[in-house]
């Protein structure tokens, strides 16, 4: 059995490659509180924010953050800080 606690929600705005759009990305970032910049395995930049337990929850923040212009926005699923798909997390909080 899983430990349902260890997955959560995030917000995933962007991921780049190019020093000089992560400059734009950084500027455009400035609106948003708590945004996470993680190096990837592939050399990008993901940029994330947010932690929620529920997807709704996530979802609705997701909105939020159309709202301000980050329309590219979307859900990514995290198990023990590791990124895996939505699917697998939907089927983990069975």
């Amino acid at each position: 059995t899983v430990d349902k606690t260890l997955i959560s929600f995030k917000i995933q705005i962007g991921a780049l490659k190019r020093p000089a759009a992560t400059a734009d990305m950084d500027e455009r970032l400035k609106v948003l509180e708590g945004v996470d910049k993680q190096n990837t395995s592939t050399g990008m930049i993901r940029y994330s924010t947010g932690n929620f337990k529920e997807y709704q929850k996530a979802e609705e923040f997701r909105k939020q953050l159309e709202d301000k212009g980050f329309p590219e926005a979307f859900i990514i699923a995290v198990f023990k800080d590791e990124i895996i798909s939505l699917q697998e997390a939907m089927e983990l909080l069975k």
